[in-house]
């Protein structure tokens, strides 16, 4: 044999290795990739799991109010149920908070109503903000005497949604109910 030979041998051998740890590398990465989207595919559903037990407990709670469950009086910054003095900020406005996001989740568990489903399992905490007569006054003292206040009654319902491991998921709506006086 040549000289030159052995010399070329060696060199696809050393090419070979290299083509292989290549190889290598792309599996490892692919097999990254997949855990990586599988995590991705597990939070994702687990954060929707959290939100659509925020807006259930949201309907159940708005159902609630709207059907006359709990009157103003009971509205005493217990169970769930606060009035806001207008002179003041609201306890929790979840969509123009400033608040750390722990934070709202703390004061929703805190003081928030939970909100069970038929086999009493929590699907989230609600609170139901009084936040007081909204309207236009009467015209004058002889309107308002024979038509009564006319003006409704406004609420503020923020609800947490919580899912996942370790509730670790979780998601706040809020709404704005107006009512009738009840």
């Amino acid at each position: 044999m040549p000289l030159n030979a052995k010399a070329q041998q060696g060199a696809a051998l050393l090419v070979v290795l290299v083509m292989l740890v290549i190889v290598g590398l792309i599996a490892v990465t692919g097999a990254q990739d997949s855990q990586l989207q599988a995590k991705m595919s597990v939070n994702s559903r687990a954060y929707e799991k959290a939100y659509y037990r925020a807006e259930t407990a949201l309907a159940v709670t708005e159902q609630r109010l709207q059907a006359g469950d709990w009157q103003l009086s009971a509205f005493n910054g217990n169970d769930g149920l606060f009035v806001v003095d207008q002179s003041t900020s609201s306890l929790i406005s979840a969509v123009n908070s400033a608040k750390p996001i722990d934070e709202l989740q703390a004061i929703l568990k805190k003081n928030g109503k939970a909100v069970l489903d038929s086999d009493n399992n929590v699907i989230g905490f609600c609170l139901i903000e009084y936040l007081g007569r909204i309207g236009g006054a009467s015209l004058n003292f002889d309107n308002e005497k024979s038509n009564g206040d006319w003006r409704i009654n406004a609420f503020r319902v923020t609800a947490l949604g919580q899912a996942g491991a370790n509730n670790k998921a979780w998601a706040v709506v809020q709404s704005e109910l107006r009512l009738e006086p009840f």
